[in-house]
């Protein structure tokens, strides 16, 4: 409707525009076409997750344009990648009006991986922590889910760590060795309490240490409660049974030296006297007389 010799326009796709002269004499007219080109335009696919190894597909829309991926170089539509890492891919759509881009991020997880940790040795009793490590959600053959757990196991055991992700799970196991100490038994040997073997030595006597008594053999000064702590190869410890030692009282009357052992016992005793004696009674600890030789009775050891 301009009326003008010169016009300016601005169309938003192709348009032809016609001039029409009129005077007197009639009308003439010529027409012109302006191409309106669409500026670039390009959408890549969503952002992905995917497992190292994997491929997948990168597709786009909405493209105006010529296509460019970086990286890889390709000007299809959609290209197939496998990434070993998180990787960026971006697409470009270019024409004569300039170019437009796109980004899509592939992230790349590998499969899980896991270690329960070393193995171990313990003394029975003693509690030990394991710690785990590696990647994805974990769980314990004990239950528990947590990267480290704390047991007291009681025997040799393993324990293995399971690791979960999307992209598939792991195990590994560690072992815990439980050593188990023998417990000590205390004897009599004459007088002298002995220990079963081990590397070291502790005496207690009324639940007391006795300073320096560190042997496998201890000889009782008085009576009361005698037990004895042993250290093994291993280094694990146990303690005996409480042992109540009582002594007979005449280790040596007019000249005459006597002992019986073991003390306490309930089974077979031995008596060791220096010289021949009338008779020979023996009471247990309540005062109930539990043996009597009666007669001469030789010197020597006698086994009642």
């Amino acid at each position: 409707g301009a009326t003008t010799s010169s016009i300016t326009v601005s169309p938003i796709s192709t348009q032809t525009f016609t001039a029409v002269a009129t005077n007197s004499c009639g009308s003439a007219s010529d027409a012109t076409t302006i191409t309106v080109t669409p500026l670039p335009s390009v959408t890549a696919s969503a952002d992905q997750s995917v497992c190292i190894g994997d491929p997948v597909t990168l597709a786009t829309s909405g493209v105006v344009g010529t296509l460019l991926w970086s990286p890889g170089g390709e000007t299809t539509a959609s290209i197939t990648v496998t990434p070993a890492s998180e990787t960026t891919y971006t697409v470009t759509a270019s024409n004569s009006c300039g170019s437009a881009t796109d980004d899509v991020v592939i992230t790349a997880s590998s499969t899980p991986s896991v270690d329960a940790g070393l193995d171990q040795t313990i003394c029975q009793g003693e509690t030990i922590t394991l710690n785990g490590s590696g990647s994805g959600t974990f769980l314990w053959s004990t239950g528990e889910t947590t990267s480290s757990i704390t047991i007291t196991p009681s025997a040799t055991q393993s324990y293995s760590l399971t690791a979960t992700s999307s992209c598939g799970n792991a195990t590994d196991e560690a072992e815990v060795v439980v050593n188990v100490p023998v417990i000590p038994v205390i004897t009599d040997n004459g007088g002298i309490l002995v220990s079963t073997p081990g590397l070291t030595y502790q005496w207690y006597f009324n639940f007391t240490t006795i300073p320096g008594a560190n042997s496998q053999e201890y000889t009782p000064t008085e009576d009361g409660v005698y037990s004895v702590e042993v250290t093994d190869a291993n280094g694990c410890t146990a303690i005996s049974d409480d042992y109540t030692h009582i002594s007979i009282g005449i280790n040596d009357a007019d000249g005459i030296t006597f002992n019986l052992y073991p003390n306490p016992n309930y089974g077979t005793f031995i008596i060791t006297c220096s010289e021949t004696v009338l008779d020979i009674v023996i009471y247990n600890a309540l005062g109930e007389m539990i043996e009597k030789i009666e007669g001469n009775v030789s010197k020597g050891n006698i086994t009642v």
